[in-house]
């Protein structure tokens, strides 16, 4: 019969132990590097302050904790900082000073497992935060300012790629190419603010992901969805969008989207449907939407069929409905029963 006090010698030898390591001038650990080496899954290093040479890659699963926003440096080469191990955490740094490869997309942070960036500033990087094949993922309260370049040269401020379940929420983003989810399904976009970049929030291939809360102002177009479907967009304010197109909210090829309670207003075209939706049998409902002092309210290509509009307030745009090109335009619903 095993004794008490050896069961309990048992259980502490079985369970690992966290630690906490401590980065400053009089802490434990004066350079973050030999920190993150002796890091083991589940501590946690704590950095106070200061300015730390990148590019640094985390390959356990810890938490990486600022206190005081320490800067984490990147001299211009590659991506700031890489995690690599599921679990990982990062919290409370400025990220800059990435490298400029478009072709190596470098980066702010770049994340390749199920990880949480949340509370980072980063500028003076070319792409942000690049989420890759890292299912279930949280990027929250981030704000990032992109690197004044050409749009055509810009990175995108957060890319979400092969990354399904993931969460994307309060960031504020300004002067960025896009905030864009690709292959990824089932991802929550709440409450963010885009300005001053290409595409406020773009969905290329994804599905079934909600889009709720956000502010998309002064972008070349506030939102994009391409070969999407099964998405909703609730309670977005798409305003001020006057890119070359200029559009409050697009869709090319989607299927089973729902557009319901939004501002959509003083955008070059509000609201814009180019062969959506796509899949036969299918609608898209756009439902208690005000639409106003757009240049065009609502403008279609003259294939568009069965998108169901009910409830929208049309106010003080200037042409409410077009019809781009020539042909007929038919098969759409204006009221409901």
């Amino acid at each position: 019969m095993m004794w008490p006090a050896a069961v309990g010698l048992v259980l502490a030898l079985s369970t690992p132990v966290t630690r906490t390591l401590d980065v400053g001038p009089d802490r434990t650990y004066r350079d973050l590097a030999a920190a993150l080496a002796a890091a083991r899954d589940g501590d946690t290093v704590r950095v106070h302050g200061g300015v730390h040479p990148g590019p640094v890659e985390i390959t356990a699963s810890i938490a990486l904790v600022g206190e005081g926003r320490p800067v984490i440096d990147g001299g211009g080469k590659g991506t700031v900082v890489t995690l690599r191990a599921a679990g990982g955490r990062i919290s409370g740094f400025t990220v800059r000073n990435s490298g400029n490869r478009n072709d190596k997309e470098d980066a702010g942070i770049g994340v390749y497992a199920p990880a949480t960036i949340v509370d980072n500033v980063l500028e003076d990087v070319l792409f942000g935060i690049d989420v890759q094949r890292a299912p279930g993922s949280v990027v929250s309260d981030n704000t990032v300012t992109g690197r004044d370049l050409p749009m055509p040269r810009r990175g995108d401020a957060i890319r979400v790629w092969e990354s399904a379940g993931s969460r994307v929420e309060r960031n504020r983003i300004d002067r960025s190419r896009d905030v864009v989810m690709w292959y990824s399904n089932d991802v929550q976009v709440t409450d963010n603010t885009v300005t001053h970049s290409r595409y406020g929030l773009h969905f290329m291939y994804a599905t079934g992901s909600h889009v709720v809360g956000n502010r998309l102002h002064q972008n070349a177009v506030g939102a994009y969805a391409m070969y999407s479907s099964d998405l909703v967009y609730v309670r977005n304010q798409l305003t001020g969008n006057h890119g070359p197109s200029g559009y409050g909210l697009a869709l090319k090829e989607s299927s089973r989207i729902t557009i319901l309670d939004n501002v959509i207003a003083g955008n070059r075209t509000g609201l814009y449907f180019d062969n959506s939706p796509l899949d036969a049998g299918t609608v898209n409902n756009v439902t208690r939407n005000t639409i106003a002092y757009n240049d065009i309210g609502i403008a279609f290509v003259p294939s568009v069929k069965r998108n169901v509009f009910t409830a929208n307030r049309f106010e003080d745009n200037l042409q409410q409905v077009a019809v781009v090109a020539s042909g007929t335009f038919e098969g759409n619903v204006w009221t409901q029963d």
